[in-house]
């Protein structure tokens, strides 16, 4: 940055960052840390950006704050979908709480039979299980609903091969 762009960029700075960091805290429900971060990032997009954007007084204004905005809303959606997905040993703890001894011995064998599957599949199978839809998964995953549904259909059909060759499931 040329030192005219740099007193400039100090100027919005000094006159944006308590504001931007007041909003930030409302819109992460107080969360200090996380605002402080978010603030930080809105500060690294204007230094990527500072050459294209305009240096009108309300549009820098209007901008800073709807980027806020854009990033406090991706991180209270990745918030979200982080804590509402329980881990695979909670799932299975979960599910095995209260069966009778039979069908735990079943269900020990079952889990031998989805270790064996690779990571991925895994966790689809298991959160499905869970009743969480495709779109919910995604978003945790990062892969796209049809590439979800097909690694759910494999691992499926690997568990179908699995039961069918071991004599204690036939």
């Amino acid at each position: 940055m040329k030192t005219e762009e740099e007193e400039l960029f100090n100027s919005i700075f000094r006159k944006y960052h308590r504001d931007l960091y007041v909003y930030l805290c409302g819109k992460t429900g107080g969360d200090n840390e996380a605002a402080m971060d978010l603030m930080n990032d809105v500060w690294e997009v204007l230094l990527q950006k500072f050459e294209t954007v305009a240096y009108g007084e309300e549009y820098l204004k209007g901008w800073l704050f709807q980027t806020a905005e854009n990033k406090a809303k991706n991180y209270m959606r990745r918030k979200s979908t982080w804590n509402e997905i329980p881990t695979e040993e909670e799932l299975l703890l979960n599910q095995m709480s209260d069966m009778p001894f039979f069908d735990v011995i079943e269900r020990l064998t079952m889990e031998e039979f989805i270790k064996s599957l690779l990571p991925i599949e895994q966790k689809v199978l298991l959160l499905r299980l869970e009743g969480k839809s495709y779109r919910e998964i995604s978003r945790n995953v990062k892969r796209s609903e049809q590439a979800l549904q097909c690694i759910h259909y494999r691992a499926v059909k690997k568990l179908q091969g699995m039961m069918m060759s071991d004599p204690e499931w036939c």
